[in-house]
């Protein structure tokens, strides 16, 4: 029964090493050069291939459905209601509640100017024509040759 709280006492010490002042190689970085020296440029081609997703996902128009929910629907949401109950009574319990209580107005301000704000000017800037035009002008070199052809002549 102790043995999984060991295990996963090691590999939090292994994968995250605590802050100190001593400087110490995470296992997560030993694993990445690893990989990189097996496939290299593997982490960048799949961080590209996540924002391309992401872009495209984000491009897509709005859509709001009213429609038949079905029970998998219904038992997912119920789920993470649940979970979040769970954390919820969890920090509770832990007193971080009401130090959320006492310091909300810092923590929402704090969460709108890190979190909030950024997610929302990525979104506006890829949804705006003028990106995506600049976004084209910047793959397709003879689109870019058109344009600056038009201000030569003009």
């Amino acid at each position: 029964m102790w043995s999984g709280y060991w295990v996963a006492q090691l590999a939090k010490q292994a994968f995250f090493p605590a802050h100190t002042l001593e400087l110490r190689l995470s296992g997560l970085f030993v694993l990445l050069v690893l990989w990189e020296f097996v496939r290299p440029g593997a982490t960048f081609g799949a961080i590209k291939r996540v924002a391309i997703l992401g872009v495209r996902w984000l491009r897509r128009p709005f859509q709001v459905t009213v429609g038949r929910v079905s029970v998998r629907q219904v038992a997912g949401l119920s789920a993470l209601v649940g979970l979040l109950v769970i954390l919820l009574h969890q920090r509770a319990t832990d007193g971080l509640l009401e130090l959320f209580a006492n310091q909300g107005s810092l923590v929402a301000r704090q969460l709108s100017l890190l979190l909030f704000l950024p997610i929302a000017m990525i979104v506006s800037c890829v949804r705006l024509p003028g990106f995506q035009y600049w976004e084209k002008a910047a793959i397709d070199s003879k689109f870019l040759d058109r344009c600056w052809s038009r201000k030569q002549s003009g």
